[in-house]
């Protein structure tokens, strides 16, 4: 990863929060999903941008201004300040020009091209790091977000005004794996238990529970999702696809309409879940 999504801003951990706090998920869910969901790029690429601003103006000043003169000592200084950082990110990000150039960019035109490149830069170290990066081991919190997730931009379905909140929250919770079904419930449990352990209890299959099952395969949601594939026809020839590219379709879909059937879908399955659960967990009554 980058300096870019590695830099521990003091309001970088409240954006986070509260990004986490639109999107209805817990403070565990990984902090690469949490800014894709919402395309929103962490605050350094907000700041960088407006320092640049500030240097041109400071470099267009009057030389004999206080500030220009304070800024020309903080150029010849052998200690790290402002300025020094400024240009070792001008560096990083290959944008030498600017410095080089100093007094003679454009402000507003110079400050869009940084913006423009920090960017540029995120989306690629971000993608590269839901897939793993150059040795493809993610982290496991982004197994199943990494396989439908390619664009860094918000997600349509966050936009529909008409699905309550309380449903989407659901959905988002599947997707950036906040849920709480055993393949993510089970890492905090001590002794530890492996993933290719954590299996489903609702049905006979002896899989792992994790998000494809839940959506595809659980016998115990089989007649909504049976109604589901049902309506989602007049859209797609759903069943023709494999369970990849299936699973991909109803976690991507941007159409209002099939956004609202798979999130009633995934609703009314988890409403499933919780009452069998509650009901297998009951203690049998002495005879």
């Amino acid at each position: 990863m980058t300096i870019l999504c590695h830099c521990e801003l003091p309001g970088e951990k409240i954006l986070l929060k509260f990004c986490r706090y639109l999107l209805g998920v817990h403070r565990h869910t990984a902090n690469d999903a949490t800014h894709g969901e919402l395309g929103q790029f962490p605050l350094l690429i907000t700041i960088l941008p407006l320092a640049t601003k500030y240097w041109l103006n400071v470099c267009n000043s009057d030389v004999d201004s206080l500030v220009r003169k304070a800024y020309l000592s903080c150029c010849t200084a052998q200690s790290e300040n402002w300025t020094a950082h400024l240009k070792q990110m001008l560096q990083i990000f290959n944008l030498w020009g600017i410095w080089d150039n100093q007094g003679f960019n454009l402000k507003h035109k110079t400050a869009k091209l940084v913006r423009s490149s920090l960017e540029s830069h995120y989306e690629s170290s971000w993608l590269s790091h839901i897939n793993g990066g150059t040795l493809g081991n993610s982290s496991p919190k982004l197994r199943t977000y990494k396989l439908f997730k390619s664009k860094f931009i918000m997600e349509k379905y966050l936009l529909f005004n008409n699905v309550p909140f309380s449903k989407r929250q659901e959905f988002t919770k599947l997707r950036v794996s906040a849920h709480k079904l055993r393949i993510e419930t089970d890492r905090y449990i001590r002794p530890k238990i492996q993933p290719e352990a954590r299996l489903c209890k609702l049905c006979a299959a002896c899989v792992v529970e994790d998000e494809t099952h839940f959506i595809l395969h659980c016998q115990s949601y089989s007649s909504e999702r049976q109604e589901l594939f049902k309506n989602l026809e007049s859209f797609c020839c759903i069943n023709d696809l494999d369970d990849n590219n299936k699973f991909i379709y109803l976690m991507t879909c941007d159409d209002y309409e099939i956004s609202k059937m798979v999130v009633n879908f995934v609703n009314t399955a988890i409403t499933l879940r919780k009452h069998k659960l509650s009901v297998t967990m009951q203690p049998i009554p002495a005879i």
